[in-house]
Parts: C-alpha cells; sequence; structure tokens
C-alpha cells in the first residue's frame, strides 16, 4: 500500500510539474537560437567578436523556482485524498533527484548543440563549470545535478515554512530577511566588525568551490552542493512533519 502511495505521489507531482519543463526548455530553446542568430550577423557584419553565452544561472533560478512553487497545491491535495507527509516527501525528493540529473543532461545537450552551431564566431559557449574547472563531461553532470538539487531544496524548504507561518510573520520574514542579509548585515561588517563577515564568508565560499589554492577542486563543489541539498530536504522534512492543511 505505501510502495502504491508512492508511486501515485510521484505521478502526481511529476505530472504537476512537467509542462514547467517543456515551458522552460522551448524558452531557452528560443533564447539560443535568437542569440546564435545575432552573434552570427554582428560577427559576419560587423567584426564584432561576442563575449561569452551560457545560461547556467537561469536553470538553477528555475529550478529554485520549481522547489518555491510545487509545495501548498500538491500538499493539499495528496493530504486530501490519504496520502502521508512522509509519502509526499520521498516523492518529492524522487523527483528532485531525477529532475536535477534530466536538467544537467538537457543543458549539455544544449550546449552540445549551440556550441557546434557557434563554432566559428568566436563566441565562448563555455559554461561556468568548463571554465572554472574545465574537468569534462562526468564532473560537469554531477555538478550541474547537484547544484540543481540543491537549489530545488532550498526552494521546497522556503515554500514550507512560508506555508506554516501566520499572514503577519509571512510579511514580516518576506521583508524582513532581505534586509537584514543586503542592508543590515553589510552595515554591521563595514563599520562594526571590520569585514569579518566578508572574510567569513569568502573562506567558506572558497571550501565550497574548492579554489582555496593551486588548481581547482570540481569534487570539492559536487559534494559540497550534495550534502547542502540533502541539509534542506531534512529542514524540509522537520518542516513538514507537523503542517497542517491550510485552505
Amino acid at each position: 500500500m505505501k510502495n502504491m502511495n508512492l508511486k501515485a505521489s510521484i505521478r502526481y507531482q511529476a505530472r504537476y510539474q512537467l509542462n514547467s519543463y517543456a515551458v522552460f526548455y522551448g524558452i531557452v530553446a528560443v533564447v539560443y537560437i535568437v542569440l546564435s542568430i545575432l552573434f552570427v550577423m554582428m560577427t559576419r557584419r560587423f567584426g564584432v567578436t561576442p563575449g561569452t553565452m551560457n545560461m547556467d544561472s537561469a536553470t538553477v533560478i528555475f529550478a529554485l523556482c520549481t522547489g518555491l512553487a510545487v509545495f501548498k497545491e500538491n500538499f493539499t491535495m495528496l493530504q486530501q485524498n490519504g496520502v502521508s507527509r512522509r509519502t509526499m516527501f520521498w516523492g518529492r525528493v524522487a523527483i528532485t533527484v531525477v529532475a536535477s540529473i534530466g536538467m544537467a543532461l538537457a543543458d549539455a545537450l544544449l550546449h552540445a548543440i549551440f556550441k557546434l552551431v557557434l563554432n566559428n564566431t568566436g563566441l565562448n559557449t563555455d559554461t561556468l563549470f568548463d571554465m572554472g574547472y574545465g574537468a569534462g563531461l562526468p564532473a560537469s553532470l554531477a555538478f550541474y545535478a547537484a547544484a540543481y538539487a540543491l537549489a530545488a531544496g532550498l526552494g521546497y524548504f522556503i515554500a514550507i515554512v512560508f506555508y506554516r507561518l501566520p499572514k503577519l510573520w509571512k510579511v514580516l520574514v518576506g521583508a524582513g530577511v532581505p534586509i537584514l542579509l543586503f542592508v543590515v548585515l553589510p552595515l554591521v561588517d563595514v563599520f562594526l566588525l571590520r569585514g569579518k563577515i566578508s572574510d567569513a564568508l569568502e573562506w567558506t565560499l572558497k571550501h565550497i568551490l574548492g579554489v582555496t589554492g593551486g588548481a581547482p577542486n570540481p569534487i570539492a563543489p559536487i559534494v559540497s552542493f550534495a550534502c547542502l541539498a540533502v541539509a534542506m530536504f531534512a529542514l524540509a522534512w522537520a518542516t513538514l512533519r507537523k503542517a497542517a492543511v491550510v485552505n
């Protein structure tokens, strides 16, 4: 019975967001085509050599938005149909893993196609991973799959937190957290702590990304992103366990 519920949960949640993946990659393909035409025209007519084109960050943002968007309706529908929170959660984890790998493969395929098309334009179509690590396709796929899973997990956790907050707290947290992160902390860092927060963030990011010195280590960000994704989903489950259906 649990396996049947899990399969039903996965099917429902996957069907709910399948169209969004199709629309996103349709838009990405159109953007690639339009930009490719523009770059070819610039190169041939004006002799202008374009800079760099990649869509890595767009997929990360899409994964984050997917995590933010999928919780409320899925939770309400599955709870009303007798699917437990645990089953719904593991269905979401399974979908995230498969979707992250699928998006990494789709991005790699699009990148390979347009790199071939734009080979003679002088445009740099290397991905951010290629430019930073140059470690080959398997490592690149693992890197982006882990990054997309982390973004989706973060979005899912945030969505559950906001779902459980009272209306007033949603406003306070929604407005207060950005102000705290982007206004208060920088001011405190500059005027009171003399850059200690910035130094700590820089140290942390360098270790997460594997750029602490010498040749960049591509294994570090893959492991870091994967561990952070697990942490995000662990926090999401801890927040989800006591969540009640809100009409």
